[in-house]
């Protein structure tokens, strides 16, 4: 009998905490992505061009702990170089992928990350529009949460080539 009063006093406890806001894991939002093209002097991506994407965060999340980035691109010949991991609470800048253009044309960027959660989980399910692309916002779990962007961008031939 001793038992079951102090689980019921502990559900009790628990289940009011449950709904406060401090308590509950935030995804974050994104606003766009981002291209600044490096040591160049134009700001439309050419080939050749070493680009840094940065997936621009509109609001940031809350008690998320280890976290994974993927950045992955249409054109196989990219290479990314990216931080693949975190802990968000402690560093929630925003993501940035570094790699150079190798063809011309329409290129589509998508970054994945995945939050685990650290408090109370929301179950969230959405896609919102951004300039030439999208964010889809998911729960993948109580545990994780899910972010992908998929944003498309041009690339136009190098300053030196010639176009036909």
């Amino acid at each position: 009998m001793l038992v079951g009063l102090s689980l019921l006093a502990v559900l009790t406890s628990c289940s009011e905490d449950s709904d406060n806001p401090k308590y509950q894991s935030r995804i974050p939002t994104f606003s766009d992505v981002t291209f600044e093209v490096i040591d160049a002097d134009h700001s439309d991506i050419r080939v050749g061009d070493r680009v840094v994407a940065t997936a621009v965060q509109s609001s940031k999340g809350k008690l998320l702990d280890r976290t994974t980035y993927t950045w992955t691109s249409s054109d196989e010949n990219i290479s990314h170089k990216y931080k693949q991991g975190a802990v968000y609470d402690a560093d929630n800048v925003n993501p940035t992928d570094t790699f150079t253009v190798s063809s011309t044309g329409r290129i589509r960027l998508t970054m994945t990350a995945k939050y685990q959660v650290s408090g109370q989980y929301q179950t969230y399910n959405r896609t919102d529009e951004i300039e030439d692309g999208s964010v889809t916002y998911k729960t993948l779990s109580w545990q994780w949460y899910e972010v992908t962007i998929t944003k498309y961008f041009r690339v136009g031939a190098s300053a030196g080539a010639s176009e036909e």
